[in-house]
């Protein structure tokens, strides 16, 4: 909605507190979700550098059917998310996307003047779209780009957050010119720490649901923590993998495994008894990934994928011998591994991975 009343879409020209000028808003694409609150733009910092601008847009909220209960929701999520990234930010998360700065600007000559917003470090593109745009990338950057990833949620577990969002279009790669981009986490939206607690963690499904693991597919989300927050995370990871190596979804691929009358969309008994339906389905879905990979990691591969999406979340995580976390869901072991696969991968000569 680009309402010429309202100053959140009219921000080209300003200059934001910090010095931050606003040089192009950014037109979301058409298969985009989320963001139906916002309105990016890119943005120039005092010393020239680039910077991604989030602007929260509160215009929808005043059509919605409960205007005061969105307009609260707004505001509780953008200020969850902001003090996050702070968090982020003094903590050195070095796989989570750097906030640059945050505030408010007023522009009195709309009748929504005051718009808040928050600056991010600018990617080159995200995973999603560096796949469409090259089938060439090599294994190292996939298997790379996993590690980074595992790396970020990890550092985000260890302060007590769970993102509960890891899609691809939220994996954001810089320097992707280089042979070895890099990879980080972004988007908290959608995030939730043990300390605070925001509005959306009452959802079934915080997330997207093309990415939500199936107990919450199928309305068994657990209550605790760990099996509720950690475990989605896990589960995310293996399906972040699945796709960078077969361009299907885990999700996409039990849906097609399971008996249409067993998917979540038409099942109408619990998930306990549904359950074991899903693991047959998800071990035939692992075949398919075991096809894709090349066959010096596809067992590695498909090991790592089946422990982080075990249909249970209680038992998910990385379960080779001796390797589960006496913690449950810490991904220490996970990202080790990972790092060993692109270590592997790395010292073969190009296409050295048969």
């Amino acid at each position: 909605m680009n309402d010429r009343r309202n100053a959140a879409h009219n921000l080209v020209g300003k200059v934001l507190p910090g010095e931050w000028t606003v040089t192009e808003k950014i037109v979301r694409d058409a298969d985009a979700t989320g963001g139906n609150f916002s309105v990016s733009y890119h943005v120039k910092g005092p010393n020239g550098e680039p910077g991604f601008c989030k602007v929260l847009d509160l215009t929808r909220a005043l059509f919605a059917p409960d205007p005061a209960r969105v307009l609260q929701n707004l505001t509780e999520s953008y200020n969850a998310e902001r003090d996050l990234l702070r968090m982020c930010g003094e903590r050195r998360l070095s796989r989570i996307v750097v906030a640059l700065h945050d505030g408010v600007i007023v522009l009195p000559e709309y009748q929504m003047a005051a718009v808040n917003f928050i600056i991010l470090e600018t990617a080159d593109n995200d995973i999603r779209g560096l796949l469409n745009h090259s089938d060439a990338i090599d294994i190292v950057v996939r298997l790379r780009c996993l590690h980074h990833v595992a790396t970020g949620l990890q550092q985000l577990h260890k302060i007590g957050c769970a993102h509960q969002d890891v899609k691809p279009s939220n994996v954001l790669v810089f320097n992707s010119a280089d042979p070895r981009p890099e990879s980080k986490v972004g988007d908290l939206g959608r995030a939730s720490h043990q300390t605070r607690e925001v509005w959306h963690d009452h959802l079934d499904i915080v997330g997207d649901p093309t990415y939500a693991p199936p107990e919450q597919l199928y309305r068994a989300t657990p209550i605790e923590f760990g099996p509720r927050r950690l475990a989605c995370d896990l589960y995310q990871l293996g399906g972040l993998a699945c796709f960078l190596f077969t361009n299907w979804t885990i999700n996409a691929l039990l849906m097609r495994e399971l008996h249409p009358s067993l998917n979540w969309t038409n099942w109408t008994g619990t998930y306990a008894d549904v359950q074991r339906y899903v693991g047959d389905a998800l071990g035939r879905a692992l075949e398919d990934l075991r096809s894709c990979a090349p066959k010096s990691i596809a067992d590695d591969l498909v090991e790592l994928v089946r422990a982080l999406c075990n249909p249970d979340p209680a038992l998910r995580g990385y379960s080779g011998p001796g390797l589960r976390s006496a913690s449950g869901y810490a991904l220490d072991r996970i990202v080790t591994r990972l790092d060993l696969l692109a270590r592997r991968a790395e010292s073969l000569p190009p296409k050295g991975l048969p």
